[in-house]
């Protein structure tokens, strides 16, 4: 599998592997703010979606995940909004992300992963509602069925 990353900044496509070990799943993405100051102050609660400055190319049977590194909310007090990029989409990649806390997110700083995964390309089909699903051992029992807390 290739995974083809377009870099909308010239000047940044080196620093796609800055930091990259060989056997990472991911690859770390910068923040691109498009203010003209270059970056977003944040309050708490504030929800800000975060262009990456990034297009994609995915093989079919793969999607791409798009989430914090592991360090996102330790440093810049950011939890995040886990997004998928289909094989289809080649807009850029955007991240979701709430402050916690008051924080500032710079052009530049490390955000966010990119993630390939492969995936089974389903066959899709909508049953009439007049129509019956196959039974299952758990059936329509959902949340908390289990009994696992």
């Amino acid at each position: 599998m290739r995974l083809k990353i377009l870099d909308r900044e010239l000047y940044a496509k080196d620093d796609l592997s800055e930091g990259r070990y060989p056997l990472d799943a991911g690859i770390d993405l910068r923040a691109r703010p498009t203010t003209p100051h270059g970056f977003y102050e944040l309050g708490a609660g504030d929800v800000v979606k975060i262009p990456l400055g990034v297009a994609v190319e995915l093989d079919v049977g793969y999607y791409g995940m798009v989430g914090s590194r592991s360090s996102t909310l330790l440093k810049y007090n950011l939890l995040t909004q886990e997004g998928k990029i289909d094989a289809g989409y080649r807009g850029e990649v955007h991240l979701i992300a709430a402050a916690i806390q008051p924080t500032l997110i710079r052009r530049g700083d490390r955000i966010a992963q990119l993630i390939a995964i492969h995936i089974a390309m389903p066959d899709w089909e909508v049953v009439k509602p007049d129509e019956e699903l196959a039974p299952s051992v758990r059936g329509d029992s959902g949340f908390g069925s289990s009994g696992a807390e």
